[in-house]
């Protein structure tokens, strides 16, 4: 006789800090790597979840995301491979990458609308860049992989401020315009959703107590 189903859970964790991050700069897909306190957030993540032994683990391409994960994981007693997912990747914020948030709305009010979900943010694509939706597609196909079931019962999923706010909405069963209702991400913060019997849950969202100094919130 077959058992009840055991709990999934999928731990998000946004990067550590970059340089671009403190400077409140849009990175966007540029690929800044983490800062030198970055990298000590990223320690201190490793440290809280170093009982959690994950059975598999994702991380987007970029590399501050990507060496968060390999911290993470070199924390573990018995460590899996790391499976990297362009999928993953921040949104694109075209020509404005590299700009400080509030010069891109000061030249760009459309932006604005982007950043706190009036208007037809959802679609706006800012010069060169990408979609709010276009993003919670490409989060669709990272839900696919992870609820297909072949990587355990503990997930560890490295990324980045927007784009796991979007991939939390589709793991919640939720459309696109759901990334506004979730808290934005602080940097090397943990996030913990529950999948059971079929249903998600948010169980964490937006932890940083594990470090002394998690710092303000970046773009």
């Amino acid at each position: 006789m077959r058992g009840p189903e055991l709990a999934r859970k999928i731990y998000l964790v946004r990067h550590g800090d970059t340089e671009w991050t403190r400077a409140k700069r849009l990175q966007g897909q540029t690929d800044i790597p983490l800062s030198d306190e970055g990298r000590g957030q990223a320690r201190d993540v490793a440290r809280h979840l170093a009982n959690v032994e994950f059975d598999g683990a994702y991380t987007s391409d970029l590399s501050r995301a990507r060496e968060t994960a390999e911290m993470v994981l070199a924390g573990q007693a018995n460590p899996v491979p790391l499976i990297v997912l362009p999928d993953l990747r921040e949104i694109s914020d075209g020509i404005y990458e590299g700009w400080p948030s509030a010069s891109a709305v000061e030249a760009d009010p459309r932006m604005a609308r982007r950043l706190d979900g009036e208007g037809p943010a959802l679609d706006f694509v800012p010069p060169e860049g990408e979609s709010i939706r276009h993003v919670f597609l490409r989060q669709r196909e990272v839900a696919s992989l992870i609820r297909a079931g072949g990587s355990g019962r503990r997930i560890l999923v490295a990324g980045h401020g927007w784009a796991l706010r979007l991939l939390a909405a589709v793991l919640l069963d939720r459309g696109p315009e759901w990334f506004w209702k979730l808290e934005p991400l602080l940097p090397a913060s943990v996030s913990v959703i529950e999948l059971h019997e079929g249903v998600a849950s948010v169980t964490l969202w937006n932890h940083a107590g594990h470090q002394d100094n998690p710092g303000g919130r970046g773009p």
